[in-house]
């Protein structure tokens, strides 16, 4: 049993706080920026892993171990309950489709998945146009790309 993991809260509750979504920008070297706001509170841009501080770091470990207890207890919090996260892949992967999809379906959430080629990324849309039209279904966009730039 691990002791150095850092404490959890007792127990998750599903306020605004943690149900907060979290908008991936679609453009390449884009730094963090509010887009919106929920509750008082920014949405960020989730660009690259140097967005995320260590205190965000220990508090996604530290929900993460949580949840994972729940969810070995048969526990499911609906904390995504109505959320939509649109997956788009440019290049195939089973692990991380699959990841994605499973926890926001045991979070009380949807997904939606799409090619690049479905999205119209292959050159039939504009990229501020598929970021917009996107954004404006979904609450988390994750992208899967071979590169940090889309041609």
């Amino acid at each position: 049993m691990r002791t150095d993991r850092p404490s959890r809260p007792a127990r998750l509750q599903p306020d605004r706080q943690s149900r907060q979504p979290v908008a991936a920008s679609v453009s390449a070297g884009a730094a963090p920026r509010p887009v919106a706001k929920e509750a008082g509170r920014p949405r960020r841009h989730l660009t690259t892993f140097f967005d995320v501080t260590p205190a965000d770091v220990d508090q996604i470990l530290s929900i993460s171990a949580d949840l994972k207890d729940r969810l070995q207890r048969g526990d499911r919090p609906p904390l995504l309950q109505g959320r939509v996260l649109t997956l788009v892949f440019e290049k195939p992967s089973l692990r991380t489709r699959n990841s994605f999809e499973a926890a926001a379906i045991q979070l009380g959430g949807g997904s939606v998945f799409l090619t690049t080629q479905d999205a119209g990324l292959n050159g039939r849309e504009s990229l501020p146009d598929v970021a917009r039209v996107l954004s404006s279904y979904s609450d988390v966009l994750v992208m899967r790309t071979f590169s940090q730039t889309l041609i």
